[in-house]
Parts: structure tokens; C-alpha cells; sequence
């Protein structure tokens, strides 16, 4: 797939975790449940890949118990993705291209969930069309020219730094 001059490809969808308590369903019209999304992103620019980890959990309004939990994996290939990342090691992909990573990860989520829902107490809950444009600025505002905390890993999750990003086009602001 190519997206402004960005050639990408979907190397990989799994589901890495599901879980679901059907006993806690309540048969309430008036029982709000709330639908909430979480992520991770991991980048390898020798392998030019993106590893992006979508979560989706329901839980009552009136309750932070996890009721359904799904986390799933979908690993992007990107050519040349080392040009995305800025100066202070950074990676700021182009708008599209994440909104697309955001939107195929959604609609994965969204199938695998449907799919193990099937059949149990939950399976009649409506998951709602989301924006992923929407998603992705909430996610990552500072792909997006908003001010950031940028929060930088190493292969096993340890936080090495902390940026601020105020703008995509300059150079981020080390905090920590």
C-alpha cells in the first residue's frame, strides 16, 4: 500500500491477550457500559517496522472492573522508515500514514473482539464507529504540531527519557 509516497504492508495481526468476565453482566437497559481504547507503538528502523498494540476494554460507568479485555498486535512494515525519525531519535510519522496504522488496528481490534464475544452474554453490545483521524491526534498529538510528552523506551519498556515536542518541524525538548 502506498500512502503520500510512503510504500507500507500489514507483516502481522495477533491476538496477544482476551479476556472476559461474563458473570459480572447485568441485564440493565439503565447499566452503562463504557468502551475505552489504550495503546502501544514500538518502532524497529532496522527492521523498518511499526509494532502498534491496540487495547480495547469495557467496563460499567459506574465501575473501573474490566468486564472485556482485548489487547491485539499489528506490526506495520514501512520502507525506509529511519527518514521518520527526527534528531533527537524521535519518530514523527506523516499524518496518513498513521491515521491508516490507527484505522487497520481499529478494524482488527473490532473483528478479533466480535469474534470472541461471539456466542457469550456480550455478544449484543454495539461497538461503535470510531474516527480514527481522532484517535490517532488523541494518541499521538505530537505527530500532529501539539505540544507532547514524548517518553522514550528501550527494548524492555525502561523509560530513558522524557520530551517535550511542541512542533513535528522542531527539534524536541528534552525534559528528564
Amino acid at each position: 500500500m502506498q500512502n503520500e509516497n510512503v510504500v507500507f504492508a500489514i507483516k502481522r495481526v495477533k491476538e496477544t491477550f482476551f479476556s472476559i468476565k461474563e458473570d459480572l453482566y447485568v441485564e440493565d437497559p439503565n447499566k452503562i457500559v463504557r468502551i475505552e481504547l489504550g495503546e502501544r507503538i514500538g518502532f524497529s528502523a532496522e527492521s523498518n517496522l511499526v509494532n502498534f498494540i491496540l487495547r480495547i476494554f469495557f467496563h460499567y460507568q459506574d465501575s473501573q472492573e474490566v468486564l472485556v479485555d482485548i489487547n491485539v498486535e499489528n506490526m506495520f512494515e514501512v520502507e525506509d522508515l529511519q527518514r521518520f525519525m527526527n534528531e533527537d531519535g524521535i519518530f514523527i510519522l506523516p499524518e496518513t500514514l498513521l491515521i491508516s496504522i490507527v484505522s487497520m488496528s481499529l478494524s482488527h481490534g473490532r473483528a478479533l473482539l466480535s469474534k470472541n464475544i461471539a456466542g457469550t452474554r456480550w455478544q449484543d453490545i454495539v461497538l461503535p464507529i470510531a474516527n480514527p483521524g481522532q484517535i490517532a491526534k488523541h494518541f499521538y498529538p505530537y505527530m500532529f504540531n501539539q505540544e507532547a510528552n514524548v517518553f522514550k523506551g528501550d527494548r524492555d519498556g525502561n523509560i530513558e527519557s522524557q520530551k517535550i515536542t511542541v512542533n513535528k518541524k522542531k527539534k524536541a525538548i528534552k525534559k528528564g
